[in-house]
């Protein structure tokens, strides 16, 4: 077909494979049966199991230190299988960003009632109390999050873009 990008083709080269595997069809296959909707552990910890099982195995597979698996014994690793590469990055991103503010609270304290930060915003426990200081805490945050930096070269694919824009 003209003018069409045939992805399926032996001659086609990209940042992704071709889908249409043997391999990728049993898989989905399988996967499609059970129809789960194995987000985390409580709604199903089957899937929770097969996916930290998996992580450690790949772990293995590719020669990591114990320490990068998840039931390794004293290690605070893992890992978690997302569906695509545009997940990962939103997904890296978030994590950088949250690293980076938790370091900056150690130096710019966020605002606090009574001497002590709520572990909860009193919107999210459904108390209606200490708007001002919610408000001062999401401001904070607003501000910081303002002056970060996501780097990027002009070979980096859209997504890192994408997950910028989402921030």
């Amino acid at each position: 077909m003209p003018g069409m990008t045939h992805w399926q083709s032996g001659m086609f080269a990209a940042y992704f494979p071709g889908n249409a595997t043997f391999e990728g069809s049993l898989a989905d296959l399988y996967a499609s049966s059970v129809s789960n909707p194995g987000f985390n552990w409580s709604c199903s910890p089957s899937c929770t199991e097969l996916e930290l099982i998996t992580v450690d195995w790949w772990a293995k597979v590719l020669g990591l230190d114990p320490a990068f698996q998840c039931n390794a014994p004293g290690s605070q690793g893992g890992g978690i299988i997302h569906g695509s590469a545009s997940e990962v990055c939103i997904t890296i991103a978030i994590a950088a960003r949250e690293r980076v503010l938790a370091e900056l609270a150690k130096t710019i304290p966020p605002p606090t009632v009574n001497g002590s930060r709520p572990a909860m915003p009193a919107s999210a426990n459904g108390m209606g109390c200490d708007i001002a200081n919610e408000l001062d805490v999401s401001r904070w945050r607003s501000d910081l999050t303002s002056r970060l930096v996501l780097y990027a070269t002009t070979q980096t694919h859209s997504i890192a873009i994408k997950a910028a824009s989402v921030l």
